[in-house]
Formats: structure tokens, C-alpha cells, sequence
């Protein structure tokens, strides 16, 4: 096998990384959404779904990390 070729495995995982990844973006994104919207609709001091914005963003971060390395993992290396 090439040094720079991907072996089965890698590809396979890639592409499971990149499924995960793909199905944390839509559940993060979705979230983030709705909470902003549900704090643009609300009126007051501060915004009660802070906390829980923050957690959203941080798991369509994750989508998109996840994505990347799977991305990466199914490419193999490029010298």
C-alpha cells in the first residue's frame, strides 16, 4: 500500500466521523435557531436561555470540528 493512500479503515471511519459530525451541526444549529429567536420574541432584562445558547453553539462547534477531522481522516495524508 502507498504511503499516502488511505487504508480502508480510515476511510470508513472518516466517513462515520463525518455522519456524526453532520448530525451535531443540524441538532446545534437547530437549537441555536430556535433559542435565538424564542430570546429575540421574549421581552426583559436578561436573556434566560443563555446557558443553554452557549451549549448549542458549542455542539454545532463540535459538528463542525467533527466534520473537518473526518474529512481529513478519509483523505489520508497529503505530503
Amino acid at each position: 500500500m502507498e504511503p499516502d493512500k488511505p487504508g480502508p479503515a480510515n476511510v470508513l471511519g472518516g466517513v462515520f466521523l463525518i455522519g456524526c459530525g453532520l448530525c451535531l451541526l443540524l441538532v446545534g444549529g437547530g437549537c441555536t435557531t430556535l433559542l435565538v429567536l424564542l430570546m429575540m420574541q421574549s421581552s426583559g432584562g436578561a436573556p434566560a436561555g443563555a446557558p443553554m445558547l452557549i451549549l448549542s453553539l458549542a455542539i454545532a462547534g463540535a459538528g463542525i470540528f467533527a466534520v473537518v477531522h473526518g474529512i481529513r481522516m478519509a483523505r489520508g495524508r497529503r505530503g
